[in-house]
């Protein structure tokens, strides 16, 4: 089966940001979902404070907000996994103890994220 996956202009952008127009594509459902989710959540914040591209696992993460306490991100990693997390500002990404709740491949992602910021 072959699916073929029309996009809106505003979609053909973000798309183009994350992988080549010409490429083909070979998904399993959970990562097209995955890609799906991760487009809809960046089409609605349209000013985002930084976006990653292509760096170490992480395919494009972006980041879409800020409040007292966190920085919002968005992951879509290289296999095509979804991560949407609030990284404190006081982090210490030292301590393991940040990283209780995350499962290894989200705690990669995140350490990810940090080496890129610095």
């Amino acid at each position: 089966m072959n699916i073929t996956l029309s996009l809106n202009p505003d979609e053909n952008i973000l798309m183009s940001k994350i992988v080549e127009v010409t490429e083909t594509l070979t998904l399993n459902s959970t990562q097209f979902y995955n890609l799906a989710t991760y487009l809809d959540l960046t089409k609605r914040y349209s000013n985002p404070k930084n976006i990653i591209n292509n760096h170490e696992n992480i395919l494009q993460a972006y980041h879409y907000d800020s409040d007292d306490t966190n920085n919002y991100w968005v992951i879509l990693d290289k296999k095509y996994n979804f991560l949407d997390v609030g990284i404190p500002f006081t982090a210490d990404f030292d301590n393991d103890k940040i990283y209780e709740n995350l499962s290894f491949d989200d705690m990669e992602l995140i350490k990810s994220i940090k080496d890129y910021l610095n």
